[in-house]
């Protein structure tokens, strides 16, 4: 099972648990950045740094049990949802689907023809391959005269599948 939970507020950050999100994807009209949460292993005392979440209009943080998206409304206050993987909670899990985010790589960055920029933000270590997002879906049943709502979570990145990775000819071209 897994519960969804919700709330508004003028701030959110410094309420936020961080060490379960691994990742952000934030969202304001003039940037979109995908930031990497994880502990840096090349620092034995810093994590990595985290991004001024409050400072874009939408976002989501998550990791491999949770997720949580925000929008800042007309008057100020976030409103902000979490889905969380837990025992107690109103969620089925119906389980989980992968979809392959845009981008041929090459080198350590990927390029999309609809992006008028480089792609530098999938994860490091899967520089060179084509990269996956994976999603956990869940059903929620508001209650007995309304059909069941499908919600969906993201839950973190793989490597994609080998029949959609470039060729040794595409990797040469």
């Amino acid at each position: 099972m897994a519960s969804i939970k919700n709330f508004k507020g003028l701030q959110f950050a410094e309420t936020v648990d961080w060490h379960r999100y691994q990742w952000a994807l934030l969202e304001s009209p003039w940037d979109t950045r995908l930031c990497d949460l994880r502990p840096n292993p090349n620092s034995v005392t810093a994590p990595t740094e985290r991004p001024a979440v409050e400072t874009y209009s939408s976002g989501v943080l998550f990791g491999a049990d949770c997720e949580l998206r925000w929008r800042k409304m007309r008057n100020g206050q976030f409103h902000c949802v979490i889905i969380d993987d837990s025992p107690e909670g109103a969620l089925r899990p119906l389980g989980r689907r992968t979809e392959v985010l845009w981008g041929e790589p090459d080198g350590d960055i990927w390029w999309e023809t609809r992006i008028p920029r480089e792609i530098a933000d999938y994860p490091a270590e899967l520089r060179g391959r084509r990269v996956a997002l994976e999603f956990v879906e869940y059903e929620f049943e508001p209650d007995a005269n309304e059909p069941p709502v499908v919600l969906t979570r993201m839950a973190g990145f793989h490597e994609a599948a080998a029949s959609l990775q470039p060729t040794q000819e595409e990797e040469k071209a």
